[in-house]
């Protein structure tokens, strides 16, 4: 799923490109509000981890 940084009262959160809830019914990663530096690390761990599990789902599929 795509994510974006977005600016909220306190600093930055990561939510969905969209703008809708994630498949846990909540908004944005994490509770509290980041720095801008914070948000935009938290976004590429979790681009990097869902890109790890797509590979992963993809190798277990594809029969040799």
């Amino acid at each position: 799923m795509p994510y974006k940084v977005v600016k909220v009262n306190g600093g930055y959160k990561v939510g969905l490109a969209t703008g809708g809830k994630m498949s846990n019914g909540r908004y944005y990663l994490s509770n509290k509000p980041l720095s801008k530096k914070q948000a935009i690390n938290q976004k590429t761990a979790v681009d990097k981890q869902e890109v790890k599990k797509t590979v992963v789902k993809n190798k277990k599929t594809t029969k040799k």
